[in-house]
């Protein structure tokens, strides 16, 4: 025990003297140490490397010995451009070696620096700097490197080439480096970001933790990676393969990985992408092995192929009411050219879901990432409350959303680059089993159901049927979806109704248009013809009966081709279009015909027309009438009345004016025995009126009354403004005893009358004699009037009422 003792003090002894005098040796010959590396250094490169000082470190390094190159500058193989630029470049030497005067470097570290690796257009390389040899083994092992340490190296690949350019960030690297006949073998452990890219494909891993522990060796240029691990963010993948260095950049490398979490999968997504999916649950095990296969050269880059495996996976969106449960999909992406996304596809062989109890099965190809192609099929139940949850474009209200969907349903259908579709060949069908959605539009729905069948493109309303707001709605008929070679639906329907109710549609239509301005329409082609019956319909006071319309539509004209209603007492039929314009206005053409109307149902459905002059309690008779008129909306729907321009022709039969009070203010110049005013009772009549530049014409019409046979005519401006004439033929055996009042006036029949003026506004006017014109002024004036109408376009006038020139009143005469 004691001569064990012995020999291990001796030892230790010698061991520390060895090792003191090896120090000692090493700070008196410090600058031949210095020498000698800078020496091996300079043999070994081809380019000018600067350092601005060198120092030897015995403490750091320890037991070996440290110089340290600062403010180092390594010229590439380009001109006035730097291979290396370091703050501190560490040559860790071993100290027994030195007295053989072999430099053997035990660990290279490189800390604060930039790495520049370029290629030119003509391939050359900047980083060509090294001298090769195969002079000897000891002079290759003359700069082997046992470990190497890189921390806070920011490394720039640019090649002009391959048109690529990428920017690394390593915060840390430490390893081992073997050199062995021409051979590298690394044993790597690092963590870096991805800091700057140019290529779309990896911009998601932009500043993206990364870790990489590899094993892996390299031969003429290829890496060969074996036994290693890249972790990104949270997601940790098995790595294996080959990777091509310098211009030729092949990749076939495979990454894969088991028992993946939803939330670790999330982590690596872009930002903005996380934030989106933040709302978005799942739980259970995700497998998926990728493999990356290809050269990058130019604009063409390797390809992709990934599996992905889910089992016994759930998912879920915070506004959905419900998980997807039990999800079984096995699927593949393929993209042939990871540079043109044109050449992607997603593969669903199977997917298996249940929702609420109910289960759906899925299979199908999504081809072309660009212009997708999507093929597939779909059998199984959705709630309409899951699916108004998942899809909801229209923002509907689902609380209290009853009732399914029952889908089975196959096909295929293209989508253009901007998603619009540009054709579907799908058969099936989709059955509304009882769906009801407590707000649609601002309506509910209710009972909705029937079925929709899809045949290579065309879609059949079959007896689809429920309530909409108080209306009941029953519809029956095809949509044609785009065809490779028309770009437009077709829609051919037949709407049928027991009641409908047009003040819930018209008042919700009108509110919107505000809401959805800001959706445009404008890239839907579409064409469509419908038909509506209906028994009976209501709109403000209007009650109709046996509503028949029939009307074509495209996404720039309504063309009403046949409308017709009972109501008001008897028929209305009516036709017309509305079209927009280049400017974005409306024009709206319309022809009206009534047979046998209420005259005093219409002014009180209508309002009075938004007067008093004369109101629905005032007037009776039967309306006989064409109207004709030519409207003019602005882009938001807002009436442009001054280019108003409408014509009627318009028959009256047993009419009544009672209590019309312009006419019993001519009571005090009449006064002929049993003439009544208050109830005047007149024959048929027959006129016509023109509408134009914000005025009412009316011309000269004769009325046959139960008191006496009246001719009137004149102006009524759209603002209340009124001109009439009156002329009230003269009864008694001579003129003096009418000429109390003023001179009486003599048709061409030598009939005597009294001419009178009705002037003001409708809710302050004058009934007045007047004898201030001509017979002929007035014909003139009349013919005038229309012919200005026929031939000029309507032109506002400055003031809100007509003004008429002396020349211009009216008289009664034949000429």
């Amino acid at each position: 025990m004691k001569l064990v003792k012995k020999i291990a003090y001796y030892f230790l002894s010698t061991s520390v003297i060895i090792l003191l005098s090896a120090l000692i040796a090493t700070v008196i010959y410090k600058g031949e140490i210095i020498d000698l590396l800078k020496i091996e250094v300079n043999k070994k490169i081809k380019t000018e490397l600067e350092v601005d000082q060198i120092e030897l470190k015995l403490i750091k390094g320890f037991p070996n010995i440290s110089i340290d190159f600062q403010k180092v500058k390594f010229h590439s193989a380009f001109k006035d451009e730097l291979f290396l630029e370091a703050t501190h470049v560490y040559f860790v030497l071993n100290i027994v070696d030195l007295f053989t005067e072999n430099i053997v470097v035990e660990r290279l570290e490189i800390i604060d620096a930039v790495i520049n690796f370029s290629v030119n257009q003509l391939g050359e390389k900047s980083f060509d700097v090294f001298v090769t040899t195969d002079s000897s083994e000891i002079s290759v092992r003359a700069l082997s490197l046992k470990s190497v340490l890189f921390k806070n190296v920011e490394i720039n690949d640019v090649d002009a080439k391959n048109k690529i350019n990428n920017g690394f960030f390593i915060s840390s690297l430490i390893g081992g480096l073997e050199i062995a006949n021409n051979n590298l073998k690394l044993d790597v452990n690092s963590s870096f970001k991805l800091v700057r890219t140019q290529q779309r494909q990896s911009r998601w891993l932009v500043n993206k933790n990364i870790r990489l522990n590899t094993k892996s060796e390299v031969v003429e240029d290829v890496v060969s990676i074996y036994a290693s691990t890249i972790s990104i963010e949270k997601v940790k993948l098995n790595l294996k393969g080959t990777m091509g260095l310098e211009t030729d950049r092949k990749l076939d490398v495979i990454m894969s990985t088991s028992n993946l979490k939803w939330i670790d999968l999330r982590s690596i997504l872009p930002a903005k992408m996380q934030r989106k999916l933040v709302a978005y649950h799942g739980s259970g095990n995700i497998n998926l092995s990728t493999k990356i296969k290809g050269q990058i050269k130019g604009e063409k880059w390797p390809s992709l192929n990934a599996q992905i495996e889910l089992n016994e996976f759930e998912f879920k969106h915070d506004s959905l009411p419900s998980y997807i449960k039990n999800i079984s999909l096995s699927s593949t992406i393929n993209i042939s050219d990871l540079n043109n996304l044109k050449t992607g596809s997603l593969s669903v062989q199977k997917l298996i879901a249940s929702i609420d109890g109910d289960k759906i099965e899925a299979s199908g190809r999504w081809s072309d990432f660009i212009s997708p192609q999507i093929s597939g099929s779909v059998n199984g139940a959705i709630s309409t409350t899951w699916l108004l949850s998942l899809i909801n474009p229209l923002q509907v209200d689902i609380d209290k959303a009853k009732g399914k969907l029952v889908m089975d349903i196959s096909g295929e259908v293209k989508i253009n680059n901007s998603f619009e579709l540009t054709s579907s060949e799908v058969d099936g069908s989709v059955n509304f089993d009882n769906v009801s959605i407590d707000t649609f539009f601002g309506l509910p729905i209710k009972g909705l159901q029937g079925e929709l069948v899809f045949n290579n493109g065309d879609i059949k309303v079959d007896n689809l049927k429920g309530n909409y707001g108080k209306s009941n709605l029953l519809l029956n008929g095809t949509l044609s979806l785009p065809k490779e070679d028309k770009n437009r639906f077709y829609t051919n329907m037949e709407v049928s109704s027991t009641f409908v109710d047009l003040n819930e549609i018209v008042t919700l239509l009108t509110s919107s248009i505000d809401s959805t301005a800001s959706i445009s329409y404008k890239n839907i082609k579409y064409s469509a013809n419908l038909n509506l019956k209906v028994d009976r319909l209501t709109l403000l006071k209007f009650n109709g009966k046996s509503v028949e319309v029939n009307l074509s539509m495209d996404e720039n004209i309504i063309n009403v081709n046949q409308a017709f209603a009972k109501g008001m007492g008897g028929e209305i039929k009516l036709n017309g279009l509305m079209t927009e314009q280049f400017n974005g206005d409306h024009y709206v053409k319309v022809n009206v015909q009534t047979k046998q109307i209420n005259i005093d149902s219409l002014f009180y459905v209508f309002g009075n027309f938004k007067q008093t002059f004369i109101t629905s309690e005032a007037i009776k008779g039967k309306l006989d009438a064409n109207v004709n008129a030519y409207m003019y909306f602005t882009s938001d729907w807002s009436f442009r009345r001054e280019m108003l321009y409408s014509e009627a022709i318009l028959h009256v039969s047993e009419g009544k004016l009672i209590n019309y009070e312009p006419v019993m203010s001519l009571s005090e110049y009449l006064h002929e025995e049993g003439e009544n005013l208050s109830k005047l009772s007149f024959s048929d009549l027959e006129n016509r009126i023109i509408v134009a530049n914000d005025t009412i014409f009316i011309s000269e019409m004769n009325v046959g009354t139960n008191v006496r046979n009246i001719k009137i005519g004149g102006y009524h401006t759209l603002n209340q403004h009124i001109d009439y004439r009156l002329s009230v033929p003269v009864i008694g055996s001579g003129r003096d005893s009418d000429e109390q009042f003023g001179k009486v006036k003599t048709d061409n029949s030598g009939q005597l009358y009294f001419p009178f003026r009705v002037y003001g506004t409708t809710k302050d006017y004058k009934v007045v004699y007047d004898l201030k014109t001509a017979s002929k002024n007035f014909i003139k004036g009349v013919k005038k009037g229309i012919k200005d109408i026929v031939h000029k376009p309507a032109i506002k006038n400055s003031d809100d009422s007509l003004k008429l020139e002396e020349e211009e009143y009216f008289d009664w005469d034949n000429n």
